[in-house]
C-alpha cells in the first residue's frame, strides 16, 4: 500500500507458526521548510545573499534538500527603491520632477558642494554653472545628472543640457549625440568616483564598454564652454 498521511497503520498477518501477528507502521509526514525574506534596497546598490549579490527588483528563489530529505527553499522578495532623478530647466530654473522628502541642489563646479538655502523642490540659479539636486526618499538618496545655466549678455537664460548618451542602457558600446559640438574630452567615472578612462571624443565615434561590468557610470563631457555630466546605466 502507499500512503500519504500522518498516521498508525497497521497489517494483520499469520507468522510461520501459525500466531496471528501484526506489522505495524508508525508514519510521520515531515513539511518542506520556506523561508522568506524582504527586502530593500536603494538604487546604485546592491543585496548579497545566499552567495550571490542581486541588484534589481525581483523574487528570488533557491532550491535545497532539508535535514529530513524533503525538498525545500530559500526565498527573497527583494524591492529596488527607485528615486525620480529628472529634472525640468525652464530658463535658469531647475525643478526636480521626483516629490521626495527632502532636495539640496550643488554646484557642480564646486566639487558638488550644497547650495546654502536651496533645499527646495525648484532652484532658480544666478550666475552661470552646472547644477544638480541631491534627491532624498527614507534611507535612499540620489543625485540628478549636473545641468548648465548659462547667464547671456541681454539676461536671457538658457540651458545647454542638450547632450545625449545613445543607448542608454548600453551594451557593448555607446555614442554621445553632441549637437553643434564636433569634439570634446570625455571621462568614465564608477559611482565611487574612481576614474576609468579618459580620451578625445570625435562626433559619431562609439565608445567600447564591452570590458566593464553591469551597473552605473558618470559620464563627464568637457568643451571649451561646457562641462556636463550624465549617467550611463550598462546593463547585459
Amino acid at each position: 500500500n502507499s500512503y500519504t498521511t500522518a498516521n498508525t497503520y497497521t497489517a494483520s498477518y499469520t507468522d510461520i507458526n501459525g500466531c496471528d501477528s501484526i506489522y505495524t507502521l508508525n508514519l510521520t509526514v515531515n513539511q518542506p521548510f520556506h523561508s522568506i525574506i524582504n527586502a530593500q534596497i536603494c538604487a546604485n546598490s546592491s543585496y548579497n545573499w545566499r552567495g550571490n549579490t542581486y541588484t534589481t527588483t525581483n523574487t528570488y528563489n533557491v532550491s535545497f534538500t532539508d535535514i529530513n530529505g524533503c525538498d525545500s527553499i530559500y526565498t527573497l522578495n527583494l524591492t529596488v527603491n527607485n528615486i525620480d532623478v529628472s529634472v525640468n530647466s525652464n530658463g535658469a530654473t531647475l525643478s526636480a520632477i521626483s516629490t521626495a522628502e527632502n532636495f539640496q541642489w550643488i554646484d557642480c563646479n564646486n566639487g558638488y558642494s550644497p547650495i546654502l538655502q536651496a533645499t527646495s523642490q525648484n532652484f532658480t540659479a544666478t550666475t552661470n554653472g552646472n547644477y544638480a539636486v541631491i534627491l532624498t526618499q527614507g534611507q535612499c538618496s540620489d543625485t540628478s545628472t549636473c545641468f548648465q545655466i548659462v547667464i547671456t549678455n541681454n539676461n536671457r537664460y538658457e540651458s545647454a543640457n542638450k547632450i545625449e548618451i545613445i543607448p542608454n542602457p548600453a551594451n557593448e558600446k555607446f555614442f554621445l549625440d553632441l549637437g553643434q559640438i564636433d569634439r570634446a574630452f570625455v571621462s568614465i567615472s564608477d559611482m565611487t568616483g574612481k576614474l576609468i578612462k579618459i580620451f578625445q571624443y570625435n562626433s559619431n565615434e562609439s565608445v567600447d564598454i564591452s570590458q566593464l561590468k553591469e551597473g552605473i557610470y558618470l559620464i563627464k563631457i568637457q568643451t571649451d564652454n561646457l562641462t556636463e555630466i550624465k549617467r550611463l546605466l550598462i546593463q547585459r
